[in-house]
Protein backbone atom coordinates (compact mmCIF):
# COMPACT_ATOMS: atom_id res chain seq x y z
CA UNK A 1 0.00 0.00 0.00
CA UNK A 2 2.51 2.65 -1.36
CA UNK A 3 2.68 4.84 -3.97
CA UNK A 4 4.90 4.66 -7.46
CA UNK A 5 8.05 5.73 -5.64
CA UNK A 6 8.16 2.39 -3.65
CA UNK A 7 9.16 -0.42 -6.82
CA UNK A 8 12.41 1.34 -7.28
CA UNK A 9 13.47 2.56 -4.11
CA UNK A 10 11.90 0.01 -1.47
CA UNK A 11 12.76 -2.73 -3.70
CA UNK A 12 15.81 -1.61 -4.11
CA UNK A 13 16.37 -0.76 -0.14
CA UNK A 14 14.72 -4.40 0.52
CA UNK A 15 15.92 -6.79 -1.75
CA UNK A 16 19.39 -5.03 -2.59
CA UNK A 17 18.92 -6.62 -6.05
CA UNK A 18 17.76 -5.44 -9.56
CA UNK A 19 15.10 -7.91 -11.06
CA UNK A 20 16.85 -9.60 -13.96
CA UNK A 21 13.57 -9.63 -16.16
CA UNK A 22 12.77 -6.51 -15.57
CA UNK A 23 12.97 -3.90 -18.48
CA UNK A 24 16.20 -2.40 -19.24
CA UNK A 25 14.83 0.81 -18.30
CA UNK A 26 13.68 -0.11 -14.62
CA UNK A 27 17.48 -1.73 -14.19
CA UNK A 28 19.21 1.05 -15.52
CA UNK A 29 17.20 3.50 -12.87
CA UNK A 30 17.76 0.33 -9.80
CA UNK A 31 21.63 0.66 -10.51
CA UNK A 32 21.26 4.17 -10.10
CA UNK A 33 19.47 3.83 -7.09
CA UNK A 34 21.54 1.24 -5.63
CA UNK A 35 24.72 3.31 -5.97
CA UNK A 36 23.31 6.10 -4.50
CA UNK A 37 20.16 4.82 -1.79
CA UNK A 38 22.42 2.64 1.12
CA UNK A 39 24.95 4.96 1.38
CA UNK A 40 22.55 8.01 2.13
CA UNK A 41 20.73 5.46 4.46
CA UNK A 42 23.23 4.13 6.45
CA UNK A 43 24.16 7.91 6.74
CA UNK A 44 20.81 8.71 8.22
CA UNK A 45 19.08 5.71 9.09
CA UNK A 46 18.58 4.66 13.02
CA UNK A 47 20.65 2.30 13.07
CA UNK A 48 23.80 4.25 12.71
CA UNK A 49 22.29 7.63 14.54
CA UNK A 50 20.91 5.80 17.21
CA UNK A 51 22.49 2.77 18.06
CA UNK A 52 26.03 3.53 18.38
CA UNK A 53 27.65 -0.03 17.62
CA UNK A 54 25.14 -1.31 16.19
CA UNK A 55 26.11 -1.33 12.36
CA UNK A 56 24.39 -2.90 9.56
CA UNK A 57 26.81 -5.80 8.23
CA UNK A 58 25.96 -8.49 5.58
CA UNK A 59 23.63 -11.71 6.54
CA UNK A 60 26.83 -13.90 7.90
CA UNK A 61 26.04 -17.70 8.18
CA UNK A 62 26.08 -19.78 10.89
CA UNK A 63 25.50 -16.95 13.51
CA UNK A 64 24.20 -17.33 16.92
CA UNK A 65 20.69 -16.19 18.07
CA UNK A 66 20.03 -12.82 18.23
CA UNK A 67 19.03 -10.83 21.36
CA UNK A 68 15.28 -9.84 21.13
CA UNK A 69 15.33 -6.46 19.74
CA UNK A 70 18.48 -6.83 18.21
CA UNK A 71 18.91 -5.82 14.31
CA UNK A 72 21.10 -8.98 14.17
CA UNK A 73 17.24 -10.71 13.91
CA UNK A 74 16.60 -9.09 10.91
CA UNK A 75 18.10 -9.86 7.43
CA UNK A 76 20.44 -7.53 5.17
CA UNK A 77 17.45 -6.38 3.23
CA UNK A 78 15.43 -5.47 5.97
CA UNK A 79 18.39 -3.78 7.91
CA UNK A 80 18.76 -1.64 4.90
CA UNK A 81 14.96 -0.90 4.95
CA UNK A 82 14.93 0.24 8.59
CA UNK A 83 17.67 2.44 7.93
CA UNK A 84 15.56 3.98 4.80
CA UNK A 85 12.70 4.16 6.34
CA UNK A 86 13.71 6.38 9.22
CA UNK A 87 16.30 8.33 7.33
CA UNK A 88 14.35 9.16 3.70
CA UNK A 89 13.28 12.59 4.99
CA UNK A 90 17.31 13.65 5.44
CA UNK A 91 18.71 11.71 2.28
CA UNK A 92 19.71 14.25 -0.19
CA UNK A 93 17.07 14.04 -3.00
CA UNK A 94 18.28 12.57 -6.03
CA UNK A 95 15.10 12.79 -8.28
CA UNK A 96 14.52 16.68 -9.18
CA UNK A 97 12.24 16.56 -6.17
CA UNK A 98 12.59 18.58 -3.11
CA UNK A 99 11.35 18.22 1.17
CA UNK A 100 8.79 20.05 2.25
CA UNK A 101 8.01 20.98 6.27
CA UNK A 102 5.13 20.67 8.08
CA UNK A 103 6.03 23.11 11.47
CA UNK A 104 4.86 21.76 15.23
CA UNK A 105 3.04 24.71 16.67
CA UNK A 106 3.45 25.82 20.20
CA UNK A 107 1.14 23.72 22.24
CA UNK A 108 1.54 20.28 21.82
CA UNK A 109 -0.88 17.92 22.86
CA UNK A 110 0.11 16.10 26.18
CA UNK A 111 0.59 12.06 26.19
CA UNK A 112 1.04 11.18 29.59
CA UNK A 113 1.71 7.62 30.05
CA UNK A 114 -0.86 5.59 32.63
CA UNK A 115 0.53 4.60 35.52
CA UNK A 116 -1.25 1.19 35.50
CA UNK A 117 0.07 -1.63 33.19
CA UNK A 118 -1.45 -3.14 30.25
CA UNK A 119 -2.81 -6.21 31.18
CA UNK A 120 -2.69 -7.88 27.49
CA UNK A 121 -2.95 -11.29 26.49
CA UNK A 122 -4.78 -12.55 23.33
CA UNK A 123 -5.74 -15.80 21.13
CA UNK A 124 -4.89 -16.26 17.64
CA UNK A 125 -4.93 -19.53 16.27
CA UNK A 126 -5.16 -21.35 19.38
CA UNK A 127 -2.10 -20.01 21.22
CA UNK A 128 -2.36 -17.20 24.01
CA UNK A 129 0.07 -14.70 22.92
CA UNK A 130 1.79 -11.74 24.53
CA UNK A 131 3.69 -8.31 23.42
CA UNK A 132 7.27 -9.88 24.04
CA UNK A 133 6.32 -13.01 21.90
CA UNK A 134 4.62 -10.75 19.43
CA UNK A 135 7.51 -8.72 18.76
CA UNK A 136 10.00 -11.41 18.97
CA UNK A 137 7.95 -12.81 16.06
CA UNK A 138 7.74 -9.68 13.83
CA UNK A 139 10.11 -6.81 12.85
CA UNK A 140 8.54 -3.78 14.46
CA UNK A 141 10.62 -1.07 14.52
CA UNK A 142 7.94 1.24 16.92
CA UNK A 143 4.74 0.31 18.86
CA UNK A 144 2.28 2.70 20.32
CA UNK A 145 -1.07 1.74 22.28
CA UNK A 146 -2.92 5.01 23.38
CA UNK A 147 -6.37 4.94 25.00
CA UNK A 148 -8.16 7.69 26.24
CA UNK A 149 -5.08 10.12 24.81
CA UNK A 150 -2.90 8.19 27.74
CA UNK A 151 0.02 5.99 25.76
CA UNK A 152 -0.80 2.35 27.76
CA UNK A 153 1.82 0.93 26.01
CA UNK A 154 5.40 2.06 24.24
CA UNK A 155 8.17 -0.17 22.74
CA UNK A 156 10.95 0.87 20.19
CA UNK A 157 13.08 -2.20 18.70
CA UNK A 158 16.33 -2.52 16.42
CA UNK A 159 18.01 0.36 17.57
CA UNK A 160 15.14 2.89 16.81
CA UNK A 161 13.50 5.28 19.48
CA UNK A 162 10.58 7.78 19.62
CA UNK A 163 13.15 10.81 18.50
CA UNK A 164 13.12 9.52 14.91
CA UNK A 165 11.11 10.23 12.20
CA UNK A 166 9.55 7.77 10.57
CA UNK A 167 8.23 6.83 6.63
CA UNK A 168 4.38 6.35 6.49
CA UNK A 169 4.25 4.73 3.16
CA UNK A 170 0.56 4.69 2.36
CA UNK A 171 -0.58 6.36 5.52
CA UNK A 172 -0.29 9.42 3.89
CA UNK A 173 -3.21 8.48 1.91
CA UNK A 174 -5.19 9.40 4.50
CA UNK A 175 -4.02 12.57 5.50
CA UNK A 176 -4.41 13.33 1.84
CA UNK A 177 -8.17 12.53 2.35
CA UNK A 178 -8.04 15.01 5.39
CA UNK A 179 -6.93 18.01 3.59
CA UNK A 180 -9.34 17.24 0.92
CA UNK A 181 -12.23 17.78 3.53
CA UNK A 182 -10.67 20.87 4.26
CA UNK A 183 -10.57 22.21 0.91
CA UNK A 184 -14.51 20.96 1.01
CA UNK A 185 -15.59 22.59 4.31
CA UNK A 186 -14.25 25.49 3.56
CA UNK A 187 -15.20 26.26 -0.04
CA UNK A 188 -12.40 25.77 -2.07
CA UNK A 189 -13.39 22.22 -3.10
CA UNK A 190 -17.08 22.94 -4.43
CA UNK A 191 -18.44 19.48 -4.94
CA UNK A 192 -16.52 15.68 -4.50
CA UNK A 193 -19.21 15.16 -7.61
CA UNK A 194 -16.48 18.00 -9.43
CA UNK A 195 -14.76 16.74 -12.50
CA UNK A 196 -10.54 16.26 -11.30
CA UNK A 197 -9.92 18.37 -14.35
CA UNK A 198 -11.90 21.25 -13.06
CA UNK A 199 -9.16 21.84 -10.75
CA UNK A 200 -5.79 20.69 -12.69
CA UNK A 201 -6.82 21.84 -16.51
CA UNK A 202 -3.55 19.83 -17.73
CA UNK A 203 -5.84 16.46 -17.06
CA UNK A 204 -8.43 17.86 -19.39
CA UNK A 205 -9.31 14.89 -22.44
CA UNK A 206 -8.34 12.29 -20.19
CA UNK A 207 -10.07 9.74 -17.86
CA UNK A 208 -8.63 10.40 -15.39
CA UNK A 209 -9.94 14.29 -15.93
CA UNK A 210 -13.22 13.22 -16.44
CA UNK A 211 -13.29 10.92 -12.86
CA UNK A 212 -14.66 12.70 -9.87
CA UNK A 213 -12.86 13.83 -6.44
CA UNK A 214 -15.05 11.59 -5.11
CA UNK A 215 -14.07 8.32 -7.07
CA UNK A 216 -10.55 9.31 -6.61
CA UNK A 217 -10.81 9.42 -2.92
CA UNK A 218 -12.23 5.77 -2.59
CA UNK A 219 -9.90 5.03 -5.57
CA UNK A 220 -12.79 4.25 -8.19
CA UNK A 221 -11.93 5.68 -11.05
CA UNK A 222 -12.18 2.39 -13.32
CA UNK A 223 -8.72 3.39 -15.16
CA UNK A 224 -6.89 0.28 -15.68
CA UNK A 225 -4.08 0.37 -13.40
CA UNK A 226 -1.80 -2.61 -11.71
CA UNK A 227 0.03 -1.92 -8.86
CA UNK A 228 2.25 -4.79 -7.38
CA UNK A 229 5.41 -3.74 -6.86
CA UNK A 230 6.71 -5.75 -9.66
CA UNK A 231 9.61 -3.86 -11.77
CA UNK A 232 7.16 -4.05 -14.73
CA UNK A 233 4.22 -3.14 -13.38
CA UNK A 234 2.30 0.61 -13.44
CA UNK A 235 3.29 2.05 -10.53
CA UNK A 236 6.88 1.84 -11.83
CA UNK A 237 5.87 3.35 -15.24
CA UNK A 238 4.15 5.98 -13.04
CA UNK A 239 7.09 6.64 -11.03
CA UNK A 240 9.70 6.45 -13.68
CA UNK A 241 7.36 9.68 -15.64
CA UNK A 242 7.02 11.58 -12.50
CA UNK A 243 10.59 11.31 -11.97
CA UNK A 244 10.84 12.50 -15.76
CA UNK A 245 8.06 15.33 -15.83
CA UNK A 246 6.21 15.24 -12.98
CA UNK A 247 3.20 13.31 -11.41
CA UNK A 248 0.44 14.90 -13.44
CA UNK A 249 2.25 14.63 -16.76
CA UNK A 250 3.17 11.15 -15.88
CA UNK A 251 -0.61 10.14 -15.02
CA UNK A 252 -1.74 10.88 -18.26
CA UNK A 253 0.21 7.79 -19.33
CA UNK A 254 -2.98 5.55 -18.00
CA UNK A 255 -6.19 6.60 -20.03
CA UNK A 256 -8.21 3.13 -20.29
CA UNK A 257 -10.86 3.06 -18.18
CA UNK A 258 -11.79 -0.76 -17.72
CA UNK A 259 -14.73 -0.17 -15.27
CA UNK A 260 -17.32 2.57 -14.89
CA UNK A 261 -16.31 4.71 -12.51
CA UNK A 262 -17.77 4.77 -9.13
CA UNK A 263 -18.54 0.76 -9.20
CA UNK A 264 -15.50 -0.50 -7.75
CA UNK A 265 -12.23 -0.01 -5.88
CA UNK A 266 -8.65 -0.84 -7.39
CA UNK A 267 -5.70 0.34 -5.37
CA UNK A 268 -3.93 2.57 -7.45
CA UNK A 269 -1.44 5.03 -5.75
CA UNK A 270 -1.64 7.66 -8.52
CA UNK A 271 -5.25 8.34 -7.43
CA UNK A 272 -3.74 9.69 -3.90
CA UNK A 273 -1.42 11.78 -6.41
CA UNK A 274 -3.81 13.45 -8.47
CA UNK A 275 -6.09 14.24 -5.07
CA UNK A 276 -2.63 16.35 -4.10
CA UNK A 277 -3.43 17.66 -7.65
CA UNK A 278 -7.01 18.90 -7.50
CA UNK A 279 -5.51 20.13 -3.66
CA UNK A 280 -3.18 22.51 -5.37
CA UNK A 281 -5.59 23.42 -8.37
CA UNK A 282 -8.54 24.32 -5.72
CA UNK A 283 -6.15 26.14 -2.73
CA UNK A 284 -3.21 27.13 -4.23
CA UNK A 285 -1.34 25.27 -2.12
CA UNK A 286 1.28 22.49 -1.54
CA UNK A 287 -0.14 19.61 1.17
CA UNK A 288 2.80 21.31 3.54
CA UNK A 289 1.62 24.70 3.52
CA UNK A 290 -2.09 23.52 3.47
CA UNK A 291 -2.30 21.41 6.23
CA UNK A 292 0.61 23.05 8.39
CA UNK A 293 -2.23 25.51 10.04
CA UNK A 294 -5.42 23.16 9.53
CA UNK A 295 -4.23 20.00 11.07
CA UNK A 296 -0.44 19.68 12.25
CA UNK A 297 -0.65 22.57 14.89
CA UNK A 298 -4.28 22.41 15.77
CA UNK A 299 -3.67 18.81 16.66
CA UNK A 300 -0.44 19.15 18.60
CA UNK A 301 2.13 17.84 16.98
CA UNK A 302 5.60 18.33 19.13
CA UNK A 303 7.76 18.08 16.00
CA UNK A 304 8.12 18.97 12.38
CA UNK A 305 6.93 16.14 9.86
CA UNK A 306 8.65 16.28 6.18
CA UNK A 307 6.76 15.46 3.03
CA UNK A 308 8.95 14.31 -0.07
CA UNK A 309 8.10 16.51 -3.55
CA UNK A 310 8.65 15.74 -6.96
CA UNK A 311 10.03 17.97 -9.50
CA UNK A 312 7.12 20.64 -9.64
CA UNK A 313 7.32 20.99 -5.80
CA UNK A 314 3.69 19.48 -6.01
CA UNK A 315 4.24 16.68 -2.79
CA UNK A 316 3.80 12.85 -3.07
CA UNK A 317 0.46 12.85 -1.41
CA UNK A 318 0.40 8.91 -1.95
CA UNK A 319 3.44 8.14 0.20
CA UNK A 320 5.83 10.40 1.40
CA UNK A 321 5.16 11.78 4.83
CA UNK A 322 8.03 11.57 7.72
CA UNK A 323 6.78 12.10 11.11
CA UNK A 324 7.61 11.14 14.74
CA UNK A 325 5.96 8.33 16.54
CA UNK A 326 4.50 10.48 18.98
CA UNK A 327 3.26 12.33 15.90
CA UNK A 328 1.44 9.40 14.89
CA UNK A 329 -0.06 8.64 17.91
CA UNK A 330 -1.44 12.57 18.18
CA UNK A 331 -2.94 12.04 14.80
CA UNK A 332 -4.95 9.01 16.24
CA UNK A 333 -5.78 10.39 19.16
CA UNK A 334 -7.65 12.79 17.47
CA UNK A 335 -8.93 10.24 14.74
CA UNK A 336 -9.84 8.35 18.13
CA UNK A 337 -12.27 11.25 19.32
CA UNK A 338 -14.06 11.40 15.90
CA UNK A 339 -11.69 14.86 15.06
CA UNK A 340 -11.69 16.49 18.30
CA UNK A 341 -8.26 17.37 20.33
CA UNK A 342 -9.38 15.53 23.63
CA UNK A 343 -6.93 18.21 25.68
CA UNK A 344 -8.37 21.42 24.11
CA UNK A 345 -11.77 20.51 23.11
CA UNK A 346 -11.25 22.12 20.46
CA UNK A 347 -12.52 20.12 16.50
CA UNK A 348 -9.91 19.97 14.32
CA UNK A 349 -11.45 17.91 11.55
CA UNK A 350 -14.48 18.14 9.56
CA UNK A 351 -16.89 16.56 11.59
CA UNK A 352 -19.48 14.83 8.57
CA UNK A 353 -16.03 14.39 5.92
CA UNK A 354 -14.82 11.99 8.69
CA UNK A 355 -17.52 10.38 9.13
CA UNK A 356 -18.35 9.85 5.67
CA UNK A 357 -15.06 8.17 4.93
CA UNK A 358 -14.66 6.18 8.28
CA UNK A 359 -18.27 4.91 8.45
CA UNK A 360 -18.84 1.53 6.76
CA UNK A 361 -22.46 2.10 7.23
CA UNK A 362 -22.56 5.22 4.94
CA UNK A 363 -20.12 3.94 2.23
CA UNK A 364 -21.99 2.71 -0.85
CA UNK A 365 -22.20 -1.58 -0.99
CA UNK A 366 -19.31 -2.11 -3.29
CA UNK A 367 -16.93 -0.43 -0.79
CA UNK A 368 -18.16 -1.93 2.49
CA UNK A 369 -15.98 -4.60 4.78
CA UNK A 370 -17.07 -7.88 4.40
CA UNK A 371 -17.58 -9.64 7.76
CA UNK A 372 -17.42 -13.42 6.14
CA UNK A 373 -14.36 -13.34 4.69
CA UNK A 374 -12.54 -10.71 6.91
CA UNK A 375 -12.12 -7.94 3.94
CA UNK A 376 -11.41 -4.81 4.73
CA UNK A 377 -13.40 -2.07 2.82
CA UNK A 378 -12.54 0.92 1.56
CA UNK A 379 -13.85 4.81 2.60
CA UNK A 380 -12.59 7.91 1.57
CA UNK A 381 -8.66 6.95 1.35
CA UNK A 382 -8.39 4.90 4.82
CA UNK A 383 -9.86 1.16 5.14
CA UNK A 384 -12.53 -0.02 6.94
CA UNK A 385 -12.61 -3.15 9.25
CA UNK A 386 -15.36 -5.63 9.27
CA UNK A 387 -17.41 -6.24 12.52
CA UNK A 388 -20.24 -4.67 14.41
CA UNK A 389 -17.64 -1.77 15.40
CA UNK A 390 -16.62 1.48 13.93
CA UNK A 391 -12.90 0.77 13.36
CA UNK A 392 -10.82 2.10 10.60
CA UNK A 393 -6.68 1.94 9.71
CA UNK A 394 -4.69 3.80 8.27
CA UNK A 395 -2.35 1.18 6.46
CA UNK A 396 1.22 1.14 4.75
CA UNK A 397 3.46 -0.85 2.81
CA UNK A 398 5.82 -3.03 5.27
CA UNK A 399 3.89 -3.04 7.76
CA UNK A 400 3.07 0.57 8.52
CA UNK A 401 -0.35 0.92 10.51
CA UNK A 402 -2.29 3.21 12.83
CA UNK A 403 -5.55 1.21 13.95
CA UNK A 404 -8.63 3.69 15.58
CA UNK A 405 -11.45 2.88 17.43
CA UNK A 406 -13.64 6.01 18.32
CA UNK A 407 -15.81 4.32 20.49
CA UNK A 408 -12.99 3.06 22.62
CA UNK A 409 -11.10 6.42 21.91
CA UNK A 410 -8.02 3.90 21.68
CA UNK A 411 -4.84 4.13 18.86
CA UNK A 412 -2.41 1.36 17.99
CA UNK A 413 0.51 3.16 15.99
CA UNK A 414 2.59 0.10 14.57
CA UNK A 415 6.03 1.11 12.13
CA UNK A 416 7.65 -2.25 10.89
CA UNK A 417 10.13 -3.16 8.60
CA UNK A 418 8.67 -6.50 7.05
CA UNK A 419 10.08 -8.88 4.57
CA UNK A 420 7.37 -7.99 1.99
CA UNK A 421 5.44 -4.72 0.72
CA UNK A 422 2.09 -6.66 1.98
CA UNK A 423 1.83 -7.40 5.37
CA UNK A 424 -0.99 -9.77 4.35
CA UNK A 425 1.47 -11.93 2.65
CA UNK A 426 3.34 -12.80 5.47
CA UNK A 427 2.39 -13.51 9.42
CA UNK A 428 2.74 -10.17 10.05
CA UNK A 429 -1.19 -9.13 8.60
CA UNK A 430 -2.69 -11.82 10.57
CA UNK A 431 -0.81 -11.38 13.35
CA UNK A 432 -1.38 -7.59 13.80
CA UNK A 433 -4.66 -7.87 13.35
CA UNK A 434 -4.77 -10.68 16.29
CA UNK A 435 -2.95 -7.75 18.65
CA UNK A 436 -5.49 -5.12 17.68
CA UNK A 437 -8.60 -7.81 18.37
CA UNK A 438 -6.84 -8.29 21.11
CA UNK A 439 -6.60 -4.81 22.46
CA UNK A 440 -9.89 -3.74 21.76
CA UNK A 441 -11.45 -7.25 23.35
CA UNK A 442 -9.42 -6.15 26.50
CA UNK A 443 -10.56 -2.45 26.94
CA UNK A 444 -13.90 -3.57 25.56
CA UNK A 445 -14.30 -6.32 28.56
CA UNK A 446 -12.79 -3.60 31.19
CA UNK A 447 -12.45 0.10 30.05
CA UNK A 448 -10.17 1.01 32.66
CA UNK A 449 -7.76 -1.80 32.51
Amino acid sequence: MEDAVSPLLFQVAAAGRPNKGAPAQARSSRRRLMAALPTAALAFGCAVREAAGTQVQPDAPGRQAAPPGSQERLDGGQRRQVAYLTGVHEIPVVDGGRVTTMRAGDRPMPLLPSPRALPLRWRADGRELDIDGYLERQPVMALLVVKDSAPRLERYQFGCSAGQHYLSNSMAKTVTALAVGFALQEGRLRSLDDRADAYVPALAGSAYGATTVRNLLRMASGVRFRETYAADDDSTRFHQGLIRDGGVKAALLFDEREAPQGTRMAYASVETYLLGAVLRGATGEGMSTWLQPRLWQPMGAAHDAYWRADRTGMERTSGHLSARPHDYARLGTVLAYDGVRPDTGRRVLPAGFLAASTDATRVDPAFRPNPSTGAYGYGNQVWLLPGPRRQFALLGIFGQAIFVDPGLRLTMVHLAANKTHSAAKTTMGRERHALWDGLVRTFTASPQA
